[in-house]
């Protein structure tokens, strides 16, 4: 489970060019996010490309999780709490719910390790137990809210 307790400035310099990449590829794509929500026929009948949109989301995000995974390890659900909480509060538009989320996964992963440093003081207990403790029923309360519900894109 991950940590911040061994995080150095060294190991976050050494990430940041891929993070950057993947940050410039999101942002750019962000727009045409909003039109995939339409579903694939309606995105491609407004002139999107769904082939390069999906390349380059997976890319994007792929870099951003991998910048992160080598900087503090494996810290579970903090990518599923976000977006759920970023979207309860601002809505769906992924021009703002990107930079949104972007400041809040921090947030709540530092909330998470400050409980994860207090909790048994003077030891530490992982911040990745803090975050599944509280993912966990998040992800079950996200799952039975979404039964029953049919979108719009299916």
């Amino acid at each position: 489970m991950g940590s911040l307790a061994a995080t150095s400035a060294s190991a976050m310099l050494a990430v940041l060019p891929y993070f950057v990449i993947g940050l410039v590829i999101i942002f750019a794509i962000a727009p045409s996010l909003n039109v995939m929500v339409f579903g694939e026929n309606v995105a491609t009948t407004m002139g999107a490309n769904t082939v390069r949109i999906r390349m380059s989301a997976l890319v994007g995000a792929t870099l951003l999780a991998a910048t992160a995974t080598a900087v503090a390890g494996p810290v579970a659900f903090i990518g599923l709490a976000a977006p759920h909480l970023g979207r309860a509060m601002i809505g769906s538009d992924f021009r703002w719910l990107l930079p949104y989320c972007l400041l809040l996964g921090p947030i709540l992963l530092l909330s998470a390790d400050v409980v994860a440093r207090i909790i048994i003081a003077p030891g530490e207990v992982m911040v990745g137990v803090i975050t599944a403790a509280v993912g966990g029923p998040l992800l079950y309360a996200v799952v039975n809210s979404k039964k029953g519900i049919v979108y719009a894109s299916r």
